[in-house]
């Protein structure tokens, strides 16, 4: 016999901070959400960046630390409201370090800005796995591409 499985998607404003992601989990419950795919954190206020703005504003050397700070501070917003465990915690605090690193090959063509985009979406979706107590999984480590770019 096979569970069911129900694909549910969360958009940025669902995300944007602590109140707004526990709010949402009651929606992931009440509908049996077994499969989510998230955005990174939107706006939390009229005039507030979305974190993938921020995100792609580290091309910008000059104002890279301060996004860098703005994204971090957003997110630790959220895992302090909702609660987090401290090894979470401590989990969502190495991905801000594996962002900053990823950013920091940007001077030097190491890395494209999807690459460090991406993290927007990794980070709140890991956010999501430990409050839920669900399995995170990547969408690259499930989509496979041949030498072409065609699923495989």
């Amino acid at each position: 016999m096979h569970s069911r499985i129900v694909v549910g998607k969360t958009g940025g404003t669902s995300g944007a901070d602590a109140k707004a992601t526990l709010e949402s989990e009651r929606m992931i419950g009440a509908h049996g959400i077994t499969v989510l795919v998230v955005s990174a954190a939107g706006s939390r206020f009229p005039g507030d960046p979305k974190v993938t703005d921020l995100l792609f504003g580290l091309r910008d050397r000059a104002s890279r630390e301060q996004n860098l700070a703005e994204i971090t501070s957003r997110h630790l917003e959220i895992v302090e409201g909702v609660g987090l465990s401290p090894v979470s915690k401590a989990a969502i605090w190495d991905q801000h370090q594996q962002l900053r690193a990823t950013a920091a090959k940007l001077d030097d063509g190491g890395v494209r800005i999807d690459d460090v985009v991406y993290h927007g979406e990794d980070i709140i979706a890991r956010i999501r796995a430990a409050r839920l107590g669900w399995i995170y999984r990547s969408a690259a480590d499930l989509i496979v591409l041949d030498e072409d770019g065609n699923l495989d």
